[in-house]
């Protein structure tokens, strides 16, 4: 449905402002009263052939990246388990620790009062360097 009928639509219903769960609602009934008159739209057949293609290459980078943060995460175990388990290595902070502070000695030698990146927080708290250095 257009967002124009939508927004038509949603003036016949009372209740609260606008919000997801209230445009499902409206829509859901739009189309339950309407039926017979939209109509069904098809994609041509090349789109649908386009889409379906970038949508297993979606599919192909995410397992392979879900591949790589598994391999990362079983390597950091065994060299620095302290900071893996303080690190969310789908962030970009956290793979920024591991290429700067790849075992326990580097992030001693790094030392707590240097920061490399000024204020990057992660979602852990502290700054990067403190993750690596409390690790």
């Amino acid at each position: 449905m257009p967002g124009i009928a939508v927004n038509r639509a949603r003036d016949a219903y009372p209740g609260e402002s606008k919000s997801d769960a209230r445009d499902a609602r409206v829509i859901a009934d739009q189309l339950r009263l309407r039926r017979g008159a939209l109509q069904e739209i098809r994609p041509r057949n090349g789109v649908l052939a386009e889409m379906r293609v970038l949508v297993a290459h979606r599919r192909d980078l995410i397992q392979h990246q879900t591949r790589r943060a598994a391999r990362l995460r079983e390597i950091l175990l065994g060299v620095f388990p302290g900071l893996e388990a303080q690190l969310d290595l789908k962030r970009e902070g956290a793979l920024v620790v591991v290429t700067k502070v790849a075992t326990p000695t580097a992030a001693r030698r790094l030392g707590a009062a240097q920061s490399f990146y000024g204020s990057n927080e992660l979602s852990c708290g502290g700054s990067l360097v403190d993750v690596g250095v409390d690790a």
